[in-house]
């Protein structure tokens, strides 16, 4: 790749007035600047496409798809049961009570969980007991 700029009449000019402290920070700012400007202006011209795009696409995706209205649905209201729980209030009106476990983790978690308690209760009982 250096081989294409040596070549280059251009950058061999560049190069020799790298010497001069005052060409150097320019020309550094000027790169640095340079490439944050077309940054900007390319995510300036892309993203109002790209939210009309998504917003669409949301749209599109909840009027057709109903397991999604159904899954949106009951997270909405397990949170909202959380969240009256938690203040200790009812539950706020357009919302239906989900029953929340006792233990908000996977099923398999919940069961070992269950597991090792059973076991610390079983050597707990055990110290109790007295020999005979």
């Amino acid at each position: 790749m250096s081989i294409y700029f040596l070549s280059s009449p251009l950058w061999r000019r560049i190069i020799a007035r790298m010497s001069s402290k005052r060409f150097a920070v320019g020309f550094t700012v000027g790169m640095i600047g340079g490439s944050i400007a077309l940054g900007k202006i390319v995510e300036f011209a892309t993203d109002g496409n790209l939210e009309g795009t998504e917003r669409e696409i949301k749209e599109e995706l909840d009027e057709r798809d109903l397991e999604a209205q159904r899954i949106m649905k009951v997270s909405r209201d397990g949170l909202a049961s959380l969240f009256a729980e938690m203040r200790g209030e009812p539950i706020e009106e357009g919302y239906e009570y989900v029953k929340l476990p006792e233990i908000g983790w996977h099923p398999k978690v919940q069961e070992q969980e269950r597991k090792r308690l059973a076991a610390v209760q079983e050597r707990i009982n055990a110290k109790q007991k007295p020999e005979s």
